[in-house]
């Protein structure tokens, strides 16, 4: 992260949570003949339930791929998707749709799709749900300059060591920046996502003895 400036850097101090996996879903969802309410016939949407424990830093809701041209996210709390219990949505023009809360409450929620586009034709979605505990993360590290004057350019260096991450997945995290001990995060905070694509080169060995 390079020509950052803030106010005077004493002895920088970094707070960090994950990097940790989403949990991926896979699923065939056709369009629902009713797009302009998701809630009318929950058999036309697909949805799923999960719980946020105490002490997560960060929840994230991301569709990863999908063949469908537009779909939608909604969350909310309780056992049952409805529009009386919904927290929170992502509904762009577009199909990638994605969600990402630090702090979240602990409770019981639920996140459902809609296919808003498409028609009886099914599409491939991939959701990603990623919930990040809130401590110290292991696997990455920010770097920077001790100390910095007020207003100066400065750098941080992102670096992450996950020999288990495997093609197609995602990894959430977060981090803070502090001027000092005294002071975690009077800087700021950001969110930081991983992905692994699929590879692009791979190596076959055959033995002929």
């Amino acid at each position: 992260l390079e020509d950052l400036y803030s106010i005077e850097i004493t002895d920088l101090t970094v707070e960090t949570a994950g990097l940790t996996e989403a949990e991926l879903y896979e699923f065939s969802l056709a369009g629902d003949p009713t797009n302009g309410d998701a809630f009318d016939n929950l058999d036309d949407v697909w949805y799923t339930n999960f719980t946020i424990p105490e002490g997560t830093k960060r929840l994230v809701l991301e569709i990863l791929e999908t063949s469908a041209s537009d779909l939608d996210l909604f969350f909310g709390f309780g056992p049952t998707p409805s529009e009386a219990t919904l927290w929170d949505y992502a509904a762009t023009p577009a199909a990638l749709e994605y969600y990402s809360w630090t702090d979240p409450i602990a409770y019981d929620w639920w996140v459902l799709v809609q296919n808003w586009g498409g028609d009886e034709t099914p599409d491939d979605v991939t959701l990603a749900l990623g919930l990040v505990p809130d401590t110290a993360s292991t696997n990455f590290e920010v770097k920077g300059l001790t100390s910095v004057p007020a207003l100066d350019e400065f750098d941080l260096e992102v670096t992450w060591d996950i020999p288990e991450m495997e093609p197609l997945s995602a990894w959430y995290g977060w981090f803070s920046v502090g001027s000092d001990a005294e002071h975690p995060g009077n800087i700021g905070q950001t969110d930081l996502n991983v992905y692994r694509p699929y590879d692009d080169v791979t190596k076959a060995a055959e033995d002929n003895l």
